[in-house]
């Protein structure tokens, strides 16, 4: 009776090693010339199992590890660029030798993230599209971060040295609140040039970045609310910042009503259309015959994280809370690219701030959905990688701004922004508070319940 019993035991000790070295052998990758590695699972497992594998939109050498081939590749263009880019020794040459090499240098963080960087929630197009831009997002840090270190001349001295002559020139801010009219037949360029002067390349911009909002807070109210509060902030803020000064019609009817609105709806609209398709995102299953690789093409930007958020704002106080931190920190990655290039002198269209537009703008996606699960669910204990970094980014331009806005903002709000902005933030109080109240009676009744169960238990 003891032997089978030890038999038994030993029987289990083994199949649960069996069991422990086969879930050891799912969580490993193959990373080519090195030994086997223990995947890190930045995701959690209820989002894995959400997320599309790897499909075969590409042939499947493009989703190996090339560690050799990709370490060959990297130091054969540092070899050309620094033998035979680079300006021989001279009075001349420390400037433009200096701006190749940190170029490179910063290309090389990029190249090693692409390979090494842990895969992000989203797959699509390719995995190491949204590790290059991870990547970039950290040299883009390690810049801001560099400049916190200088004083607002000094960074516009190297500004003008370093990067383009053209910056650290005081900037003609326009103010687009000086001819409000809109039937105008005295102007030979037209009875409605007011409004037509409007509908240029930042009308598209414009309209084409509240889409793409929408794509990141995948939520239609909560993306109208903050358009709306958008239009107010610069209505608060437009007596430090000319730019924010805009017509009546300006900032009703070509902001909200068809920049906004327009752009968020379009966006919705496309998620309803790409939420309703069949996705398909395996590999070639059994009985099924393979796609070829061109008709794989266009399903490449369709993925299943076209999803809707459902950000269940009032569910609690800490839900509410952290929904309202998030619109907070929404309009503050918007509101720090224009004070910043205010106070530093970069012009709008410099390719300086095109580079941190777009970069905040696509990290936006992933880093959303990595605040959005972190809030949602209970099996996510740490933040995700990409949301740290955005808000490292975004926190550190605070920090270049008021340690440089010294001398400049001094005028007073107006009386009815103060006013306005107390009612907000005071509805904003009342409801948290109500919510608190609410969760305080919730939880004191499901721990008289429970101490009940205890002691008809212990009865």
């Amino acid at each position: 009776m003891t032997n089978s019993k030890e038999k038994k035991a030993t029987n289990n000790c083994l199949d649960s090693k069996q069991a422990a070295s086969a879930d050891l052998a799912k969580k490993t990758v193959d990373v080519s010339t090195q030994t086997d590695l223990i995947e890190r699972d930045y995701i959690p497992i209820k989002q894995l199992a959400l997320m599309q594998t790897e499909s075969v939109a590409f042939p499947q050498i493009l989703y190996h590890q090339h560690t050799l081939l990709q370490l060959i590749l990297f130091l054969i263009m540092i070899f050309v660029a620094a033998f035979y880019y680079t300006k021989p020794q001279g009075e001349d040459s420390l400037l433009p030798n200096a701006k190749l090499g940190v170029m490179f240098a910063m290309i090389s963080i990029v190249i090693y993230c692409m390979i090494y960087l842990p895969n992000t929630t989203i797959q699509r197009p390719h995995p190491s599209l949204w590790r290059m831009l991870q990547a970039l997002g950290m040299c883009w840090l390690t810049v801001v971060v560099f400049a916190l270190f200088f004083n607002r001349d000094d960074i516009q001295t190297f500004l003008k040295s370093f990067v383009d002559p053209e910056l650290g020139q005081p900037l003609q801010d326009k103010n687009f609140s000086e001819d409000c009219d809109i039937y105008t037949p005295g102007n030979p360029k037209g009875d409605f040039y007011n409004l037509t002067d409007k509908l240029d390349v930042f009308f598209v911009a414009h309209f084409i970045g509240w889409m793409v909002k929408m794509f990141i807070c995948r939520d239609f109210k909560l993306c109208m609310i903050q358009s709306i509060l958008f239009e107010f902030l610069e209505i608060t803020f437009r007596h430090w910042l000319p730019n924010f000064y805009e017509c009546w019609w300006d900032s009703i009817i070509f902001d909200i009503i068809l920049c906004n609105s327009g752009g968020i709806i379009a966006g919705w609209w496309l998620m309803q259309k790409f939420e309703m398709k069949e996705y398909k995102w395996s590999l070639s299953e059994a009985g099924k015959k393979k796609k070829p690789y061109w008709k794989n093409v266009k399903e490449l930007f369709i993925t299943p994280n076209l999803e809707k958020h459902d950000w269940k704002v009032f569910s609690s106080s800490l839900r509410f809370a952290s929904v309202i931190y998030y619109m907070i920190f929404m309009n503050l990655v918007d509101l720090s690219f224009f004070f910043n290039k205010f106070v530093l002198w970069i012009r709008p269209s410099h390719p300086v701030l095109s580079f941190r537009t777009f970069m905040i703008g696509f990290l936006a996606i992933p880093a959303t959905r990595e605040y959005y699960e972190y809030i949602s669910n209970p099996q996510q204990k740490r933040l995700g990688g990409i949301c740290w970094l955005t808000q490292a980014i975004v926190y550190s331009e605070l920090l270049v701004f008021l340690k440089n806005y010294n001398g400049q903002f001094i005028e007073a709000f107006p009386d009815y922004i103060i006013q306005i902005w107390a009612v907000i933030v005071g509805v904003i109080i009342a409801i948290f508070t109500a919510l608190l109240i609410r969760d305080v009676k919730k939880w004191y009744k499901n721990k008289r319940e429970e101490d009940s169960k205890e002691k008809l238990h212990a009865e």
